[in-house]
């Protein structure tokens, strides 16, 4: 029966291409969404943690303005606060942090960013421990309206160091752009536009000139314990105020990459889904399609000794490898599916980019995935073919002269690149919409 399965895969291979296409295809969609989904984790997690990585207590407000799936705003803090926790003992550093909304003007008139990763008005921290710009070209920010901005904003702005530009920050402000800094390693903050202004600068634009910070980011002396400093740091805290560890800083940063994760994951594998779906169809009618052509093969087989769990395990034993091979093939488009979804999702600020995370258990998950619902859409056509009486073997009418003729395979090369392009436009559409 193995030599009889060879032979049929060899003497119906213009039948199996549709099969083996639907689910390459199917199995190239999920792999390159679990392959994309693990890189955007993984990148996410690497930006969010080089955030917090060595900071190691954070004094804040304890009273929440704003609190919802997207943000938490909380009330700013006296900024004198920032003086008496860096004479703390322990505290190497303390530095009041300045944050708001501003939208920086491109060389067109234009602004960067929005309609997904924010517009952010930082205050500028020259310590590496407690800020993870780094600059690119320039220097730092000193006078009220000098900035540094994120170097992706600076690419795609046209903007160089030495330009004059406006920052809506929320009213505009005419800045010159004496620096480009990067976020960690990376051209900005998974596509986040950031205009980074002096102290005085911040205090002027982003606190309306009030002598006040959102929070005050500190470092520890080298071997201090983390738990003894917040405490340390409590006890000089204001009332309104609380003290949190690094840990629990990190921990909070962390949850914003599930919030993120939380809306692009099941976006992602609903295209994957979609098409494992369609492909199962595709497949099963595959296979129903050669067992109607094989009806008087299989009554002859039976004819001759062959038993309902041969002719079973035949046709079962086709859809194993068709899975296999198909399946093998659709895990190696999928990794390039992941580079083409990478990208489309970057173009809309939703990617932070970075290399591809490809796991060896995620690429044999879909291996196993693609073979399992090729024998499952398979299993009806072979119970059906098990059960073909010796007798139809005499039947001229089992016979099936049809074919698969050239319109009928250029007529589903083109549905499939049209499936194709309506799924890249859909995700490229919920990019921009994001």
């Amino acid at each position: 029966m193995l030599k009889v399965t060879l032979a049929n895969l060899r003497a119906h291979k213009r039948r199996l291409v549709s099969t083996f296409a639907a689910v390459a295809l199917g199995v190239a969609f999920l792999a390159g969404v679990l392959v994309q989904t693990s890189t955007l984790e993984t990148s996410f997690d690497r930006l969010f943690d080089a955030e917090s990585a060595s900071v190691d207590a954070v004094v804040r407000s304890d009273e929440t303005i704003l609190d919802n799936f997207d943000e938490t705003v909380r009330a700013r803090i006296d900024a004198g606060l920032v003086e008496e926790v860096r004479a703390v003992p322990g505290v190497r550093d303390a530095q009041g942090d300045v944050r708001g909304t501003a939208a920086i003007i491109d060389a067109d008139g234009d602004p960067l960013g929005g309609g997904g990763p924010p517009q952010l008005g930082l205050i500028w921290i020259d310590d590496p421990a407690l800020s993870p710009y780094r600059l690119a070209e320039g220097r730092a920010p000193q006078g009220t309206d000098e900035v540094v901005i994120d170097l992706r904003s600076s690419k795609d702005g046209g903007l160089d160091v030495g330009d004059t530009t406006t920052v809506l920050a929320p009213e505009p402000v005419t800045v010159t752009i004496v620096g480009t800094a990067r976020f960690d390693e990376r051209d900005s903050q998974a596509g986040v536009t950031a205009a980074l202004f002096s102290a005085q600068g911040a205090r002027a634009h982003l606190a309306d000139g009030d002598p006040l910070v959102d929070r005050i980011l500190i470092d520890a002396e080298p071997g201090a314990d983390q738990g003894a400093l917040v405490r340390a740091v409590s006890e000089v805290a204001t009332d309104g105020t609380e003290t949190i560890s690094g840990a629990a800083f990190a921990e909070e940063n962390r949850s914003a990459v599930d919030d993120v994760m939380g809306f692009l994951r099941p976006t992602l594998l609903s295209f994957a889904l979609i098409a494992l779906l369609v492909a199962s169809f595709s497949i099963y009618n595959t296979f129903t399609i050669i067992v109607a052509q094989r009806t008087r093969e299989a009554a002859m087989l039976r004819a001759i000794g062959a038993g309902r769990g041969q002719t079973l395990r035949a046709v079962l034993a086709e859809a194993l490898l068709v899975g296999i091979v198909a399946s093998l093939a659709g895990v190696a488009m999928g990794i390039g599916l992941a580079s083409v979804l990478g990208a489309v999702l970057g173009s809309g600020g939703l990617a932070p980019g970075g290399s591809l995370v490809i796991e060896v258990g995620t690429l044999a998950l879909c291996v196993t995935i693609g073979t399992v619902i090729t024998v499952l859409c398979a299993v009806g056509p072979a119970i059906k073919a098990s059960r073909v009486a010796p007798i139809e073997a005499l039947r001229a009418t089992a016979i099936d002269r049809s074919g698969a003729t050239r319109g009928r395979l250029v007529a589903g090369g083109l549905l499939i690149a049209l499936g194709v392009f309506f799924v890249v436009r859909g995700t490229a559409g919920s990019a921009g919409m994001a």
